[in-house]
């Protein structure tokens, strides 16, 4: 019929496409060691400094999809880092895409 949908459609009632490749990384208190760009409008890793503790857990060009719960899909870089330093003293939950850089 006219209204059937695609395969996989109902499958994305998450804003993510790929949402198979989602992980979470968590933070302990403290300075994560993470340098945040932004690259066609969305928040990715830029550098994983040597002896973070997300070493190992976030690559470069993995794109950041929320700290704690909270959205960060369309936040510059520096509100995404302002939001880490902001939850400095808790433990801090990274949602991420594995390296896909969205157009």
């Amino acid at each position: 019929s006219l209204f059937t949908s695609p395969p996989n459609e109902n499958d994305s009632i998450h804003s993510t496409p790929q949402r198979e490749n989602v992980q979470h990384a968590f933070a302990p208190p403290g300075k994560v060691g993470v340098a945040i760009d932004v690259v066609n409008g969305h928040p990715v890793v830029h550098k994983v400094k040597k002896g973070s503790p997300l070493e190992g857990l976030l690559q470069p060009n993995d794109l950041v999809l929320a700290i704690d719960d909270v959205d960060t899909t369309c936040m510059s870089a520096a509100d995404v880092t302002h939001l880490m330093v902001k939850r400095m003293n808790y433990n801090r939950k990274i949602t991420f895409l594995r390296g896909e850089i969205l157009s």
